[in-house]
């Protein structure tokens, strides 16, 4: 759990997670509400995996594809606007992609656990004064615990020093 008191932690914190990765296919689900930190999140992570282009929520045309030197495609859907059905649907050919996928709103599929690689990022912003950033990993052979703690301890340092 991470605290993350303002849109410049976010970013570096998703940055930092994006720079402890070593393999894919890997599915990133994130959890919150409008406004949590979510896209913001997701700026820094494409920073990290040394995309320079703006990042934008894809709210409207479902997904954004952004190319990687080290992971191939960077894949960022936003499920916000779909049905049930249709977000299940949906989650199905994201799941499949062979590089890194991003979904938001991933709770309008309802329960759904993929196969694979996982990581669960949970926001919440319920302090006005900060968020809450949760991340659980799955399946962890693809972080293993040292590899869990180099990016806590990279993003916390950074953070001090971002505040300093």
């Amino acid at each position: 759990k991470i605290w993350l008191p303002n849109a410049e932690n976010t970013v570096f914190a998703g940055e930092s997670l994006a720079s402890t990765l070593s393999t894919v296919p890997l599915l990133i689900r994130l959890f919150g509400g409008i406004g949590a930190g979510k896209t913001t999140f997701l700026q820094g992570f494409a920073l990290g995996l040394g995309i320079h282009e703006h990042v934008q929520s894809p709210t409207f045309a479902l997904e954004q594809r952004y190319r990687t030197v080290q992971f191939g495609e960077f894949l960022h859907c936003d499920m916000h606007r779909l049905s049930r059905d249709d977000a299940r649907a949906f989650l199905v050919h994201a799941a499949s992609h062979p590089g890194i996928c991003c979904i938001e709103w991933p709770e309008r599929a309802g329960v759904w656990r993929p196969d694979g690689p996982l990581i669960d990022i949970l926001f919440d912003d319920t302090d006005p004064r900060c968020r809450r950033l949760t991340v659980q990993f799955q399946a962890l052979s693809l972080l293993d615990r040292s590899r869990v703690r180099q990016w806590s301890v990279s993003f916390q340092e950074g953070a001090r020093s971002a505040t300093e």
